[in-house]
């Protein structure tokens, strides 16, 4: 056999592994999320040391295992709200922020603003043709 041969007979049975691409073209389509997880987890990483809370005494805390624990401080877990509420109640900070929204039942008539409504008065023309949507012309005010 040829070396040519050989050559294609082994790329027949190769198996080729491009997973190492699926995660880069999943970095590149997620950058700015990717690096806003990495900026909670430096911000967590960083409160964990101020406390001297060690991973696995956070897992602890977070009801969760500490190899969780260990994605989320390297800034690649995809956190979910619940997950973000819950680091901030057990480590006392915030790590992000929301709006104050406050409901109300009914408004009273001090909170409207009435604006004056201006009519116009359209002149008589008398009798004037208009086209109608067929195509042709009707005598009268207004086509119908």
């Amino acid at each position: 056999m040829k070396n040519d041969e050989i050559y294609t007979e082994l790329e027949k049975i190769s198996v080729k592994d491009l997973s190492w691409m699926d995660d880069e073209n999943l970095n590149k389509d997620n950058e700015d999320w990717l690096d806003f997880s990495f900026k909670i987890a430096v911000k967590v990483l960083s409160e964990l040391r101020l406390k001297g809370i060690s991973q696995n005494s956070f897992a602890d805390l977070m009801g969760c295992s500490s190899q969780y624990i260990s994605k989320l401080l390297k800034g690649k877990e995809n956190l979910t709200i619940q997950t973000i509420f819950k680091i901030q109640k057990v480590l006392g900070l915030q790590l992000i922020s929301t709006f104050d929204f406050e409901y109300q039942d009914t408004i009273s008539t001090s909170e409207v603003t009435l604006i004056p409504q201006t009519f116009v008065r359209m002149p008589d023309y008398g009798s004037i043709s208009f086209p109608l949507q067929s195509g042709g012309f009707r005598n009268g005010n207004y086509a119908a």
